[in-house]
């Protein structure tokens, strides 16, 4: 994510949650909270994420004042049927959450994935989701007589599809959605090999032999990954690939001092790209903000 505050956000919730729950759940002095939070934090920082930012609003003021810093500005509005369709997102509320159950407690996943949600801005609905991300994933590692390698392994995985959800209160009026894309580089093996690598050093520390071999683990590369400069640094993207491009209902045109020099070559660039000039519900497709805001 290019705003690490707002992960953050939701990871400084979810950490402050989880040493009363470890104490309540697990018996005392087998599960230090410590070693919980080092192991989670170890974790989801092996896995990136990306999001595509998206509004209910079109053609709204303050998105405008907001994000549309340079001369000229576009919005563009999305068929969210057609959008879904046409970059393979899950977004029906029941195959997301079998999407990672799936992912989380069996590993059964695509090599990506892509999931379409409403941000959360309620702080009880947050605290709510995170406490829900922990019980049920003590439940399933009570179920299935597991360590709390595992349990960590779940919350990682579980929180990582979330935490770009939880956004601040303070831009409720925004009400955005998110495409979630997630590339998962490591898996338990991983935080095993970590904590084996551990034993193996205070072992060699005190000069005892130890026969054992380190887990080996996979290398998977990141598929499309690519980066940008924004004048300081190298920002990571993923290009959201599609099959075709009706999934674009409109391009709104902000004000700007040449309109029509403007509308004409937005007009060639979705010409030559095999968009055209469809008509939606007899409105071109191209429109000029109806705002009357100058930012020039």
């Amino acid at each position: 994510m290019n705003d690490y505050t707002e992960f953050k956000l939701a990871k400084d919730k979810f950490v402050k949650m989880i040493p009363e729950f470890i104490n309540g759940k697990f018996p005392s002095g087998t599960t230090p909270p410590e070693k919980i939070i080092k192991d989670f934090e170890w974790l989801t920082g092996k896995i990136d994420v990306f999001i595509v930012s998206l509004s209910e609003k079109e053609d709204e003021l303050n998105q405008w004042r907001a994000y549309g810093k340079s001369i000229p500005n576009y919005s563009l509005a999305f068929n969210k049927d057609s959008l879904v369709e046409n970059a393979f997102i899950i977004s029906k509320k029941e195959e997301i959450i079998q999407h990672i159950e799936d992912y989380v407690y069996e590993s059964k996943r695509e090599p990506i994935s892509r999931i379409l949600l409403p941000c959360i801005y309620d702080k009880a609905e947050q605290k709510k989701l995170l406490k829900e991300i922990l019980e049920d994933s003590y439940r399933k590692v009570y179920e299935k007589k597991e360590t709390s390698i595992e349990f960590t392994k779940y919350i990682a995985r579980k929180f990582i599809f979330y935490a770009p959800l939880i956004k601040n209160n303070d831009y409720v009026d925004e009400k955005e959605w998110r495409i979630v894309v997630l590339f998962d580089e490591h898996d338990q093996r991983l935080l095993e090999e970590r904590n084996r690598k551990e034993i193996e050093e205070n072992i060699v520390k005190n000069h005892t032999l130890h026969s054992d071999k380190l887990f080996e683990s996979k290398e998977v590369k990141p598929e499309k990954i690519e980066f940008r400069s924004n004048g300081s640094y190298f920002i990571p993207y993923y290009k959201l690939g599609f099959k075709d491009n009706d999934c674009i209902d409109k391009v709104y045109i902000g004000t700007c001092p040449d309109y029509d020099t403007v509308y004409e070559s937005v007009e060639y660039m979705l010409r030559k790209n095999g968009i055209g000039l469809k008509r939606i519900k007899d409105e071109a497709i191209i429109q000029k903000s109806k705002l009357a805001y100058r930012n020039w």
